[in-house]
Parts: structure tokens; sequence; C-alpha cells
């Protein structure tokens, strides 16, 4: 679940809605209507409280509080073009009045029409350098471009910042008891990491008005930034009591209840969100091993959505915990799966062809029908190893007769095929091999210790090509779409790496312990490279993700352990449906071809060539150049006997022609000095015709 501290961000939510302007702050939220008759405010029925101000304006189109009320009302309902126009309305009959001006401005921010929103305000200030209104809202304007710079992982701009700040500061001196005034003080501070200031803004805000819920809220957030969590929660708590049906504090409390591991609490909180909390809810009721109602939610989360990628991942998982293996909800997302698997395969997304398969059989690991179509997939990728252990597990499980003939049938094609490969690259004779029961051959092919051994490449064990990764939980800079999709992020990563032979992943619950130990209170502040030498990495991915509805972006660092240097970054921006699992494989293709796995030399094969262990399913192709290192011991200090080990390249070469786990080296520089054993690295990748598995 949930890493054990909370997320650090300012919720895009957040800046939106602090752009009413003052007098309308505590207005924000209600569906109101002035009555027909007195013109007082009428709560209760939506539609009537429209109808009411319309039959007001039918009388008297000149109306500039009904008017206002209608643009108030269209606000609340989310309905902004129809706010404009009746806020617009109201300006042009007050005789351009800078508080309808100011509220026109508010909602052309909301629709992302900031420009328009600027020129507005800047206008109002021309006419009057003094107007509240307008300086408060060139303040908010600066902030929304400042977090607009966050959110494309650019550092939001300081004069900007002190620009939005020095707009409060003259608000506060026109009128010094606006709340507001101090709110946006405290924001700039924020943005600014000046924690110290922002409390004390939002406090004397608070002196002013102590039912704002905007400075409870923002206060809560400045209190865990500062480590002060129980000061934190109270402010929380105080803000859900004015939100008015807002979420933001209910999402704040849900994830302080994380970090003390109260997740059944979290769930809660994450109840009053509304339907749109059905996930986080899932999330913490699946943490808390409440899997029904877990289900339950994630269905809920679906019904929103039905394409939501990430609850029906969530959703599998749970129900692969909670229904036995016969159950038929399970085998119609396994269906559901290889019909997804088999969509890849057409348009040659072999991984992700390959991820699919591989939870169709997690969800269904009896349906042998989705094994024979995943060795099918396997063998005509050449990965014969992979593919015969699928077929050893249908004739295992089928009680079919065709599908055990069909499965007989295909590991005779295969084994024969890979034998023969391996015949013609690497000139071997396998003999009276060949002569062996197709089960026995196929036990030979799915395993190549036992081939090499049969082969006789080398009189002494080689090591097997292997990089230890650790993965980091994503970082989230802004709240994401999904509650603890950076986990998840990391989660998905790791399961698709994890595919890639000699890769080995470290389990996210061990990365989670370290972490942990660490003490920190935010995952930017901890040193990934530090966390990938506790767990013994070769490497660790650190990234970010900004998730909303139909958009992702991801921003990635590969750094080598223990003290870097980065070797690999990379940006990406996925949008529409499945934007994350397209993301998370391109992310796996790019990392696996970065790199390179630490092979070796399993035989000198002639006076220039060098058979190596690795191949094809390691991302190996023809014309890939390759290095090979010798271990040397020297004195490390002279006249001490302190011997070490140090490593020296002896020769250069690439790559001639290669089977599913091997390859042919010609070598072109330092043949004379290559022995079994030695170390081997690819220095330079061909992208053209590479098995992206």
């Amino acid at each position: 679940m949930n890493i054990a501290f909370t997320k650090r961000y300012l919720p895009i939510a957040f800046l939106s809605a602090l752009l009413i302007s003052a007098g309308s702050m505590a207005y924000y939220g209600r569906n109101a209507a002035l009555d027909a008759s007195t013109g007082n405010l009428a709560i209760g029925d939506s539609v009537g409280s429209e109808l009411g101000l319309k039959r007001i304006l039918d009388e008297n189109p000149y109306d500039i509080e009904a008017w206002e009320k209608l643009g108030d009302f269209y606000q609340a309902n989310g309905r902004l073009d129809e706010a404009l126009i009746a806020y617009d309305r109201a300006y042009k009959i007050s005789g351009d009045d800078p508080d309808f001006q100011a509220k026109s401005s508010i909602i052309l921010v909301r629709l992302n029409r900031i420009d328009e929103a600027e020129s507005r305000a800047l206008v109002m200030l021309k006419n009057n350098l003094n107007s509240l209104s307008a300086n408060k809202l060139m303040g908010w304007l600066c902030i929304a471009k400042a977090q607009k710079e966050r959110l494309k992982e650019a550092l939001p701009d300081p004069e900007l910042l002190e620009k939005g700040r020095s707009y409060f500061l003259v608000a506060a001196r026109i009128e010094l008891n606006n709340a507001e005034a101090f709110i946006g003080l405290g924001a700039t501070a924020k943005f600014t990491e000046n924690n110290i200031d922002a409390e004390k803004y939002l406090k004397q805000a608070l002196q002013i008005d102590s039912n704002s819920y905007w400075a409870w809220q923002m206060l809560g957030e400045i209190l865990i930034e500062m480590g002060r969590d129980s000061e934190a929660r109270r402010a929380y708590i105080r803000a859900s009591e004015l939100s008015d049906g807002r979420p933001d504090p209910y999402l704040e409390l849900a994830s302080l209840s994380r970090i003390t591991g109260n997740y059944r609490e979290a769930a809660d909180y994450m109840q009053k969100v509304g339907e749109k909390g059905a996930f986080g809810r899932g999330r913490d009721l699946e943490a808390a091993g409440y899997l029904k109602e877990a289900e339950s939610e994630y269905l809920n989360a679906l019904l929103l959505k039905p394409e939501d990628e990430v609850a029906m991942d969530r959703l599998e998982l749970v129900r692969i915990k909670l229904l036995p293996v016969e159950d038929t909800a399970r085998m119609t997302l396994a269906v559901r799966r290889i019909a997804l698997a088999k969509k890849a395969e057409n348009v040659k997304n072999t991984l992700l062809a390959f991820l699919n398969y591989h939870r169709a059989i997690r969800l269904a690991p009896q349906y042998s029908s989705a094994r024979l179509d995943m060795a099918r997939f396997l063998a005509g990728e050449k990965d014969f190893s992979e593919a015969v252990k699928q077929l050893q597990r249908v004739e295992e499980l089928t009680r079919s007769q065709n599908e055990r003939l069909v499965a007989s049938d295909l590991m005779e094609v295969i084994t024969h095929q890979a034998l023969a490969e391996m015949e013609k690259v690497h000139e071997v004779e396998f003999g009276d091999i060949w002569d062996q029961p197709t089960s026995q051959l196929g036990a030979l092919i799915g395993n190549p210790e036992v081939l090499e051994e049969k082969i006789r490449w080398s009189i002494t064990a080689v090591p097997k090509p292997r990089l230890v990764i650790a993965i980091l939980p994503f970082s989230e800079p802004v709240r994401p779409y999904h509650d603890g999709v950076g986990e998840i992020a990391g989660e998905w990563l790791s399961t698709t790496l994890e595919l890639l032979p000699g890769f080995k992943i470290i389990p996210m619950q061990e990365v989670k312990r370290v972490i942990s130990e660490k003490n920190a209170n935010r995952l930017e502040d901890i040193e990934p490279a530090s966390i990938g030498e506790a767990l013994g990495a070769d490497v660790v991915i650190a990234s970010r993700i900004i998730e909303a509805e139909e958009k992702i972006r991801i921003v990635m660092n590969v750094i080598k352990v223990p003290a870097g240097p980065i070797i690999f970054s990379q940006s990406l921006t996925t949008e529409g449906t499945n934007s994350l699992t397209r993301a998370i494989v391109e992310i796996s293709n790019d990392v696996a071809g970065i790199l390179s796995l630490k092979g070796a030399v399993l035989r000198r094969h002639s006076s220039d060539i060098a058979t190596i262990n690795l191949g094809r399913i390691h991302g190996i192709v023809k014309g890939d150049s390759i290095q090979i290192f010798q271990k040397k011991r020297d004195i490390l200090v002279q006249g001490l006997d302190w011997p070490g080990e140090q490593e020296r390249s002896i020769a250069v070469g690439y790559v001639s022609d290669l089977t599913e786990r091997y390859a042919e080296v010609k070598i072109t520089e330092g043949m004379p000095e290559v022995r079994a054993g030695d170390s081997i690295r690819r220095i330079r990748k061909s992208d053209s015709g590479r098995m992206k598995r």
C-alpha cells in the first residue's frame, strides 16, 4: 500500500478554487436562487432555483443581483460558460463594477483561458491601481502560472512568484483585514518553500476569519511539510468541517491515516470523498484485509469509468486473492487478458502481449488453452525455452486429448527448431540427442545448464547473466487521479521488467522497508542510490509521475549504484485509454535496451570467434558491439602485500550470429588473450530487429 510518508503537493483543485474573489469565497458550492416575490435566497431545489432567477430576469433584465446570483449558481454547478455570460451581463449593467469583472476573470481561469483573465485583470488595474479585486486576481494568476510550470517539470519562475507576492501585499495594504490576501501570501511562501512565513501568513488569515476553509486546508499542508503531523490533522479536521463537500481535507486525512497504518480509518475518510473516492477506498480496504469490500469499491470505480485500467488491474489482483481458481469471475478476466494479448500480437507489441498472457495465466492457471496460445506466441518470437515450459504445463493440466496432441506436436516442432538453429549457428553436433523422446528434448531446451553441459562448451561453470534492479515507488508532485498511482506504477514496472531474462527485480515490499528505515518525510528527500546500495542493487530506477484522468507524464532516471552517475534519463507523456500501460511498456523496452547485461565467454570457437552466453532473449542483435574484459590481480600499495582485482578490457568484436540464449562474436581486436569465463558487455546496440520482450 502507500509508503510510510504522505505525499507533498499543492493540489491543482486548490489553486482553481482559490481563484474565487473576496466576497464569494465562502459562497462557492451553494445552490441558491432569489425568491420570485421577496428576492431572498432559497436553498433546495436547484432546478427551481434556476427557474426562479430566470423569472426575475424575465421581469427585469437589468436586475444586477439576479444576474450575479445566476452566475454564482452556474459556477457552483460547473456550468462555467453560462456563468461567464451571467457575470459579464452583470458587469455591463453595473457600469463596469470591478467585482463583476473579477468574477468573470475567475471563470476564464477555470476554463483555462488564463491569458484572457490576465488581460481583464490588467485593464482593471489600469483603471484603478488600488482595486482590491484586481490585485488579488493578479496574485492568483501568477501562482497559477507557476503551478503550470511545475506540472511541466520545470522550476517555478521566482520572478513570477515574487510578482504574485507583491500583488497580495498591495491587497493587504488596501484592506488590512482581508483574509484572502494573507492566504495568497501564504501560497507564494509555500511555493518558494518558505514554510515558516507561509505558516505565519495563514495564521494571520485565520485571525481575521477563523472560518476560512482555504486557510485551514493550506495550513494543514504547510504543517505536513514541517513534519508536524498531529497539528496538520487538527487543521484538516477543521477544514473538513468547513469544506461544504470539497474532497481535499478528507484526502489529506486519509493520507495521514495511512502513515500510521490505519487503513480502515483511511477508507472511512475516502468514503466522504464521494464516488470519485471509490478507487482510493478500495486500495485502503485491500490493505486492511477487507478484500470483498475492496472488490466492491473497484467495481464502483469501473462503473464511473469502465475503461479504467488501474482499477481493473486492482480488481484482478483482489480476485486472485479472494476467489478460487475455477471461479467464473476469474476466468472472465483471463479471457479479457488473452484478447488484449492477441491484439498486442497483431501490432507487434511483443512485451505487452507477453505481459497480458502472463496475467491471464495468473488469473486462470488451469486454463490450458491460454497456455497453448502463449506457447504459439513465444515460439513465433523464437523464445523456445519459455514456450516449452508452457507446453509442459499444458500436458500436466489438460484433460482434453485434442489439447494434449496439439501440445505434443508443437513441442516436437519447437525442440527440433531450437536444436537445428543451434547446430547451424554454433557449429555443434547433437548426435544421438536427436533420438530422444520429445518430452526429454523439451526438458533439455527448457534447462540451459543441462544443455551447456552436454555441449561441453566450458570446463568451468560460467555465471549466468544477471542485473539486480531496485525500482522505487514513483513520486507524485501533484495529487494523481488514482490514489497511490506512484506505487502502482513502480509495481507495474517491476512486473514488466521481471519478464525479461537476466533482470532480477527487488520486491517492492523490500524497497518500501528500506525507504521507511530512512525516516524521511518525503521520497524526494532520499538519495536513490543509497537505497539501491542498501538493497544490493546494481542500478536503481527513480521516477516521478503526474497523472490526470486521461494523461500521464513520467520522468525517469536510471542511476548506477552506489554513487551514480545517471545512466539514462527519460521523459514520457501518454494520453488516452490505457495510458499508464503504454507508458510502462515503452519505459521497460527502453530500460532493457539501455541496461546491458554482463555476460561471459563460453568458449574460444576459432582463431577469431568466441561464443558468449547472451542471445536473442537478452536483447542482443546481429551487429551489436561487444567488449571483453578480464580480471587482473594487482598490488594496490607498493611495499604492502594487499592484492586487489581490477577489470581491464582485452578485446572487442561484434555479434555475427545468434540463437535464443547464445551469440557468436567475431573478434576484431585482442583475440589471443580471450578465454572462457571472461566477462563481456554490449557497448552499443542496434535497434532494428531487436526483440522487445
